[in-house]
């Protein structure tokens, strides 16, 4: 879990340089691997996997809201096992 949230952080991280440079969250994560003539360095060079293969989940919950979801060990959403991030958020 300690992996899942490390690479939840730096998401979040990104997210907001890329939030600050655009005034706008993303619209899916790939978008912080993307360069064009005004950012010509990407915000993260790729999207990592979680640590059980599983893509990461991305959603706009609002103007300035997001959530990120691993699946978890079974790999299957909303089962106990699910981490979301930013954690405060559904603690």
């Amino acid at each position: 879990m300690r992996a899942t949230e490390a690479q939840m952080m730096s998401f979040e991280s990104a997210i907001q340089q890329y939030r600050m440079r655009t005034e706008r969250l993303p619209g899916s994560l790939e978008a912080l691997t993307r360069t064009d003539e005004r950012d010509p360095y990407p915000f993260m060079k790729s999207i990592p996997r979680d640590p059980w293969g599983n893509a990461y989940e991305y959603e706009r919950t609002g103007e300035e809201t997001y959530r990120i979801r691993s699946l978890g060990e079974d790999g299957v959403r909303d089962t106990d096992d699910d981490i979301l991030w930013p954690k405060d958020a559904y603690d």
